[in-house]
């Protein structure tokens, strides 16, 4: 079976199966066609068959070699190591070229902050518009985001669930 072929079937599964959202399985698709795009590079072969640990490795080195953090590279082989398991559970493939393969430790950075000066600055812009609904909503929205630390994603889908109602 062709790699991509198997991702397709992968994403279908992640959404239709495991419930994740659209937007997850659009970023697990897009981490793992970059494997491919590096093997067709590579003359590496497109098939699952052909993945081989040095392949992985080999991808590997050309994003190390491109600069991107340890955070994308671990990102990216934790895509293909779900795509694996997949891979295995269904059958369509019969060896784990991941086995062995060790994840890039994490970097964690220490989050920026706003100055309470810069808060109240945001507070107070979101209060400019002419129409007095609106200014009162954008200040609202904009002071549970800051009070609570929720995030914007987080603050829509809690308006979706209380359209549901």
């Amino acid at each position: 079976m062709l790699m991509k072929t198997a991702i397709e079937d992968f994403v279908l599964y992640l959404e239709a199966e495991r419930g994740y959202s659209t937007q997850t399985a659009k970023s697990y698709r897009s981490d793992l066609c970059l494997l491919c795009e590096h093997l067709l590079k590579q003359k590496l072969g497109a098939d699952i068959g052909d993945i081989s640990k040095s392949c992985i490795r080999s991808w590997l080195v050309a994003m190390k070699g491109r600069g991107l953090s340890n955070n994308t590279v671990a990102r990216r082989i934790h895509a293909l190591r779900a795509l694996w398991r997949y891979l295995l559970e269904t059958e369509l493939a019969e060896d784990n070229p991941l086995r062995g393969i060790s994840i890039p430790k994490r970097e964690r950075s220490i989050p920026n902050y706003l100055h309470e000066d810069e808060l109240r600055a945001i507070l107070d812009a979101a209060q400019q518009h002419r129409d007095v609904f609106v200014a009162f909503r954008n200040y609202a929205l904009m002071a549970v985001c800051i009070y609570t630390g929720v995030r914007r994603s987080e603050l829509i889908y809690l308006r979706k669930i209380g359209a549901d109602r």
